[in-house]
């Protein structure tokens, strides 16, 4: 009986023993988990959206709940819309922030973190369009004026072409004008008789 009572003893103190061990082994996941969040929120105010990711997976590992879910999910949107805005593909990053605040329960802390870069990407995007417009409208009128340039210059050489004609017909009409007038009198009976000669033969 003193030996069963000693065995019913160590199995409690064994019990004791691995209930503490398992208490203390999630209280220290408790612990990492509440640092690699505080870790991770600090990140999302910088707008560190890698650092953010890495501590929510982190934290993930240690206990999987709604907030590193939800948090990952829209860091996955986040990164690649900041890669975007970084080279400066305004269309890209913008669908991507619109993406990550369409996420269900999206953590109101990275929501307020990314209206402003959202914001910021939206005023570069219509600055970017206005632009991309203008430059459309400039190389219209540019083609327009190389047009009518083109046509100016086409008008000018015909019409240049023209007066030549007109002038050199107006010169050899001239000429045979005075020609004309310089043959005398006996030239032209010369001529007559030649002719008049040519039709008895």
């Amino acid at each position: 009986m003193y030996i069963m009572k000693k065995i019913v003893a160590a199995i409690g103190l064994i019990i004791i023993l691995v209930g503490a061990g398992v208490g203390f082994m999630r209280y220290q996941d408790q612990q990492s988990y509440q640092h690699e969040i505080k870790i991770a929120e600090r990140a999302v105010k910088g707008q560190k959206w890698k650092t953010a990711q890495k501590a929510y997976e982190a934290a993930q590992g240690k206990k999987q709940t709604p907030t590193t879910y939800t948090a990952l999910r829209q860091l996955a949107h986040i990164i690649p819309a900041q890669d975007d805005y970084n080279h400066e593909d305004w269309d890209g990053a913008v669908s991507q922030f619109k993406l990550a605040l369409a996420i269900d329960d999206g953590l109101p802390l990275i929501q307020k973190a990314v209206k402003p870069v959202l914001t910021a990407a939206k005023e570069k995007q219509t600055a970017a369009r206005e632009a991309s417009k203008e430059a459309a409208q400039a190389a219209k009128a540019s083609s327009i004026a190389r047009d009518e340039s083109r046509r100016a210059k086409s008008r000018a050489s015909e019409e240049s072409s023209r007066r030549a004609a007109e002038k050199e017909k107006k010169e050899k009409e001239q000429g045979e004008k005075e020609h004309q007038s310089d043959t005398s009198p006996s030239d032209k009976a010369t001529e007559k008789k030649d002719a008049q000669q040519e039709q008895e033969d």
